[in-house]
């Protein structure tokens, strides 16, 4: 398999595909593919903002058996709102499938960003992810994709209003 056939597969897109997205065009199959990837993480999203309300529905019941405050209530449905209304937004931008392409030589780097433990300031953990930068543009991406991209390669991606990666191709001086 190609480099260009591994692209296909890594974004989920085919021949037929890059070419309506190099005349400006998402097809109806990459539609289709965004609105599955919408639908896992709406899923994801608001399963841990319930699983959250669940523990602490559970917690207060078992630490304050007799209360039944309002707050012991209100905190699981703010936390399914936060969820809803983070859902909602999500989708809201994911459903903007205009396209645009960046293209430039490629470059990835690893970010790291500190997060603090809300419950001990002097305590945090050091999150990693990695980084394409192309064009003035950053995206988060899965490290496989170095094993097919090379830092410095000349490439062009499709990217969607919404931010999503809808293909990729290598332009000339790129080896194949």
């Amino acid at each position: 398999m190609n480099r260009q056939e591994r692209l296909q597969s890594f974004f989920d897109f085919t021949e037929d595909d890059l070419k309506q997205n190099r005349s400006g065009n998402v097809t109806a199959n990459q539609k289709q593919v965004l609105w599955e990837k919408t639908k896992k993480e709406a899923v994801r999203l608001f399963g841990i903002f319930a699983g959250m309300a669940v523990i602490f529905v559970f917690i207060d019941r078992v630490k304050f058996s007799s209360s039944n405050s309002p707050l012991s209530w209100g905190i699981p449905f703010v936390l399914i709102g936060i969820a809803a209304i983070s859902v909602v937004l999500r989708i809201i931008k994911r459903s903007d499938v205009s396209l645009n392409s960046v293209s430039g030589k490629v470059d990835f780097a690893w970010e790291e960003q500190k997060i603090y433990d809300p419950e001990n300031i002097n305590r945090s953990t050091i999150m990693r992810k990695l980084k394409m930068r192309v064009g003035g543009r950053s995206f988060d991406v899965d490290g496989t994709l170095k094993s097919i991209i090379e830092s410095g390669e000349n490439c062009r991606f499709y990217v969607t209003g919404g931010g999503d990666i809808v293909a990729a191709e290598l332009l000339n001086g790129s080896k194949d």
